[in-house]
């Protein structure tokens, strides 16, 4: 995949991401547009996506549109950078690029944590309930301190949002 390219000035030394690609009913995708609207967020770099692999034709004309995958900054909350996109890759050669290359890009910048936000099979009566899967003692407490539930029984968390937390 190639590196992202800039279209702004990056944040100084950002400790923060925040990340999330749509999944099971966009839940991530929403929970992620949310966030960069309400904290009044800019994009500062993109890459660009590899999805829809066809072009769109009416009444002769041809249309295409690429997908992009996009990192925003804040000017009031330095220390955070989200990154989102306009879909989720499905082969594992692309997921993995993916979040190789946010990674890659993100540590450079200086993060040194990677949350992801998604969609979980919970039944309904956790629809009103966060939970959380945490690869450190800290940030499970700090998870539980703002009111979120461990995952408590065995899975999977599949495609980018689970990567990420991986690569990172």
């Amino acid at each position: 995949m190639d590196a992202p390219i800039l279209v702004d000035e990056p944040p100084i030394r950002p400790r923060i991401l925040v990340a999330g690609l749509p999944d099971m009913g966009n839940v991530a995708g929403i929970a992620v547009e949310h966030l960069v609207k309400k904290l009044e967020m800019k994009v500062f770099a993109a890459l660009k996506g590899s999805w829809p692999p066809f072009v769109y034709h009416k009444g002769g004309r041809v249309f295409y549109r690429r997908s992009a995958f996009r990192f925003y900054k804040s000017e009031r909350h330095l220390q955070l950078v989200v990154f989102t996109g306009d879909y989720q890759p499905h082969e594992a050669d692309a997921l993995y690029a993916l979040a190789e290359s946010v990674a890659y890009f993100t540590k450079r910048l200086g993060v040194e944590r990677f949350i992801t936000v998604g969609a979980a099979h919970r039944g309904p009566s956790s629809l009103d309930r966060v939970f959380y899967a945490s690869t450190d003692d800290e940030t499970a407490k700090e998870a539980e301190d703002a009111g979120a539930i461990a995952l408590s029984d065995e899975g999977y968390i599949t495609g980018f949002n689970g990567l990420l937390l991986g690569i990172g």
